[in-house]
């Protein structure tokens, strides 16, 4: 029985700006940034409060997947502790560029 997602992986050509994006710009945090074949790193990162990870790793022979449209939906929590209604960001990357397409309120349930 599948129970949840474990991770999701982004291919990418420049891990490192890869990184800098995912970390600075969307708040994920560093799980795992170790050596993997001499060329790449297993770099996997950690959503705040969601047990779901993103690796930033492309997997010998599907380099052709660098550069392709990959799309992902972040839900987002609201700091206001008077309450908001929750938001989707939508994200789409291209190779290492990642972009903001669209980011929607949802209505409260």
């Amino acid at each position: 029985m599948i129970k949840g997602v474990k991770f999701v992986t982004i291919a990418v050509r420049d891990q490192e700006r890869a990184l800098e994006f995912y970390t600075s710009k969307l708040g994920m945090r560093v799980i795992t940034d170790s050596p993997f074949d001499g060329t790449q790193r297993w770099i996997e990162l950690g959503i705040p409060r969601a047990s779901t990870k993103i690796v930033l790793f492309t997997s010998p022979g599907f380099e052709q997947l660098i550069g392709k449209f990959q799309n992902i939906t972040f839900e987002t929590s609201c700091a206001n502790p008077n309450g908001c209604a929750p938001t989707v960001i939508v994200v789409a990357t291209v190779g290492v560029a990642a972009v903001v397409l669209s980011t929607v309120t949802l209505p409260e349930s």
